[in-house]
């Protein structure tokens, strides 16, 4: 068995070619890989695709959350920490049912990079929070998503992803 490297260096005439000493110069090759901007929507600003479409209606803060009046669905963020309540509305626009869940969907950032997800008690506490299970063709929904972030923390986004859509929207 002849290995590989000899029958390279073989000619079509039978002689061996020996290597020169000439160095490659490196060729220059251009980037095919190109940057892609996100958009980055605004308070009041709709986007979507052939799906959904969806707004994020406003932001409010609150240290404690009691709108059902109820002892037991009560949320108090802890010293240092605020809740940065997101209203949103979700239309499915598409022929066929949607769902999205404020713990799967939404997450908040800040401009380090950390992730600050739903929180779940807060969510329990407030009057008109977000559900969005089973949106049908030709339906809406509107709630509110609450996140546990610092206090005063600024340049928060809130980052959505699904139904074959992402969205970056600056929470200020």
């Amino acid at each position: 068995m002849s290995s590989s490297t000899e029958d390279a260096d073989q000619s079509t005439s039978g002689q061996v070619e020996t290597p020169t000493t000439e160095t490659q110069q490196p060729t220059a090759v251009e980037s095919t890989s190109t940057k892609t901007k996100t958009t980055v929507f605004k308070i009041g600003e709709s986007f979507g695709n052939e799906a959904i479409l969806m707004t994020v209606n406003g932001v409010r803060t609150a240290n404690y959350i009691d709108e059902k009046n109820n002892q037991y669905e009560t949320a108090t963020a802890p010293s240092g920490e605020e809740y940065i309540i997101v209203d949103v509305t979700i239309e499915n626009i598409g022929n066929e049912m949607q769902y999205f869940a404020s713990s799967v969907n939404f997450n908040v950032y800040d401009t380090e990079g950390y992730s600050y997800p739903s929180d779940f008690i807060a969510e329990l506490a407030l009057k008109k929070s977000f559900d969005g299970s089973n949106i049908a063709p030709g339906s809406t929904r509107r709630g509110e998503i609450p996140f546990l972030v610092p206090t005063g923390k600024t340049g928060l986004q809130l980052q959505f992803t699904g139904a074959s859509q992402y969205a970056i929207i600056a929470l200020e």
